[in-house]
């Protein structure tokens, strides 16, 4: 999924947001995130979740979940989202949370 993305933030501002992915990595807010693929067999079909890193955090942040119906959500702090681009969803949840 490299490539540039331009995104809604879904926040109280409104406003748009442009994201590079590139080795399941981007730059968001001043911070480094990663997305760990995560595959498991779910009834067999493979699905896959992305566990969300960044920079020196010892621990995870959040998780990108698949929603088995071709999209992806998160709940952090109470915030949720909803998209079909699991980075799309994790830079909307930190732009919430972080």
């Amino acid at each position: 999924m490299n490539g540039m993305y331009t995104f809604n933030k879904d926040d109280w501002t409104g406003a748009e947001a442009t994201i590079f992915v590139k080795n399941n990595c981007f730059e968001f807010h001043g911070y480094n995130f990663e997305l760990e693929a995560r595959e498991y067999d779910f009834n067999g079909t493979k699905i896959t979740d992305y566990v969300v890193h960044a920079d020196d955090w010892d621990c995870p942040l959040f998780t990108v979940k698949n929603d088995c119906e071709g999209g992806f959500w998160c709940e952090n702090n109470g915030i949720e989202r909803q998209g079909e681009n699991p980075f799309i969803v994790a830079a909307q949840i930190a732009s919430m949370t972080i």
